[in-house]
């Protein structure tokens, strides 16, 4: 499906929303923003049909389901000595609205030396296909982006959207090796399996 092909996207809103109907769920979770910042507006996109609604109110981002089991999660959550920070994906803050979970599952990590990202929530240039379509704006709006992680002085930058970190990844990769990138649920399984010493 193409940017802007609207009679796709209806369609695939009507595949998925068949997919599950018959299914008894509390939550539709995704670990993409961008996929759930999507899957959200199904009741917007298909308006006055009553199982769209359904759907797009079942669907959570999965921080926002490990958040709700924070006290289980915390149990099972060993000891990481990280400098962490995290980038808040323009379809996770902006579209969704959730900022406070990701940051709080982080901090649970024992050991965890969390320093907040400044403008964490400032686009990485990646944007869907902008980076395709403007590299060199995505580029500057990238350099951005590192010379805030750079300033912020941790090993491991993480984020919950595939499209940032992919995007984040390579800019990495070529400015600042010694960061690495992680999606939310990788570093809380990392704690999860980290062997006692």
């Amino acid at each position: 499906m193409l940017g802007g092909d609207m009679a796709g996207l209806k369609e695939a809103a009507h595949t998925n929303i068949d997919i599950f109907s018959g299914h008894e769920v509390d939550f539709i979770v995704t670990d993409c923003g961008g996929c759930g910042a999507e899957l959200k507006r199904y009741g917007h996109h298909l308006d006055g049909y009553e199982a769209a609604q359904s759907f797009s109110g079942k669907v959570r981002d999965i921080s926002q389901v490990l958040a709700l089991h924070a006290d289980e999660l915390r149990a099972r959550l060993k000891p990481l000595p990280l400098k962490v920070t995290w980038h808040d994906p323009c379809h996770i803050a902006h579209c969704q609205g959730i900022r406070r979970e990701p940051r709080d599952l982080l901090k649970l990590v024992p050991g965890i030396d969390y320093r907040e990202l400044e403008a964490a929530d400032a686009c990485c240039g990646s944007a869907g296909t902008y980076n395709i379509e403007r590299p060199e704006m995505s580029d500057r709006i990238l350099k951005r982006k590192l010379d805030t992680i750079r300033s912020s002085g941790a090993e491991v930058l993480v984020t919950g959207n595939p499209g940032c970190l992919l995007q984040l990844k390579k800019g990495l990769a070529d400015h600042l090796p010694d960061v690495r990138i992680m999606h939310l649920t990788e570093i809380l399984v990392r704690s999860m399996n980290v062997q006692p010493d």
